[in-house]
């Protein structure tokens, strides 16, 4: 048997087409992430916009393109950081929030050797 709906949700329900026209007038947001801003403060190139998305869902090239020197280290190292942003506000299981930065940070742990089973750090 179907639940019925309370007067408060019956309200929202009439709401969602007034709310949906709103949404669809309003115009797309105009800030930058946070690590975009980070990074410009620190003299790095902003990662593109969504990279942490992208990174986040396994998209090819987004985390496995290799980066040289320093730069393409703060880039991975912001990145992460907008990441674990991400994280905050939106809770995600631990295991899967481990295998992303183990992919965002993949270089930074094979150099300092923290990446593999027995070795120090998030192996």
């Amino acid at each position: 048997m179907p639940r019925s709906l309370s007067a408060d949700e019956r309200a929202k329900v009439l709401r969602l087409p007034e709310l949906r026209r709103a949404l669809a007038a309003a115009p797309p947001p105009q800030h930058s992430p946070p690590a975009a801003a980070a990074a410009a403060a620190s003299g790095a190139a902003a990662p593109a916009p969504g990279a942490a998305a992208a990174a986040a869902a396994g998209v090819a090239g987004a985390a496995t393109q290799p980066e040289e020197g320093e730069a393409g280290e703060r880039r991975r190292l912001a990145l992460a950081r907008e990441y674990l942003g991400l994280v905050a506000t939106h809770p995600t299981p631990l295991p899967c929030v481990l295998f992303h930065l183990r992919r965002i940070c993949k270089g930074l742990l094979t150099r300092y050797q923290a990446r593999g089973r027995g070795g120090p750090g998030l192996g």
